[in-house]
């Protein structure tokens, strides 16, 4: 993957941000969901069914993501910042990574998320970084790095206690 410019990496995820193309996206997808599964079933072909199980995971999939991708173009312009640490790791699959970040900020709990890196790759370890926040959101809508912009994919999750001390190490 070609490492791509900060500025480039925030008007790709301001160029994500269609709050009424996902509609359309997700009501296409979704009645696209509701005829196979009527041709399955009426035609006895079960197999088919399948399809619409696949189509609905990606629904969720991306319902699940677009409120973070939106909060974080908010953040783009937000004036809430602060600065924190960040600590990046990954978790290796058969054939995939998955990027996480905990993120601490002074005086705040710490947030935990998984996200896609868009033009960067990320090197696991700690890194200073600057965290943009939005009105009545608790998190980190947006965090950017040296390298790369990153935002969270579903909802991030607060650590406390001994998970804490233990993953910012």
């Amino acid at each position: 993957m070609k490492h791509v410019d900060i500025d480039v990496q925030l008007q790709l995820l301001r160029r994500m941000d269609h709050p009424w193309l996902a509609k359309v996206l997700i009501a296409v997808l979704l009645l696209s969901v509701f005829a196979l599964s009527y041709k399955a079933m009426t035609e006895g072909k079960y197999g088919l069914l399948f399809v619409p199980v696949i189509l609905m995971l990606f629904i969720w999939a991306l319902a699940e993501s677009l409120p973070h991708i939106h909060r974080a173009v908010l953040g783009i312009d937000s004036n809430d910042r602060q600065r924190g640490h960040a600590k990046i790791w990954m978790a290796h699959s058969t054939d995939d990574v998955s990027y996480y970040v905990d993120v601490t900020i002074a005086g705040q709990e710490i947030w935990s998320f998984q996200f896609r890196p868009v033009g960067w790759i990320p090197v696991p370890g700690i890194i200073e970084v600057e965290c943009c926040f939005i009105h009545g959101t608790p998190w980190p809508v947006l965090i950017l790095t040296s390298h790369g912009v990153l935002h969270p994919c579903a909802k991030p999750l607060p650590m406390e206690g001994d998970e804490a001390a233990l993953r910012t190490k």
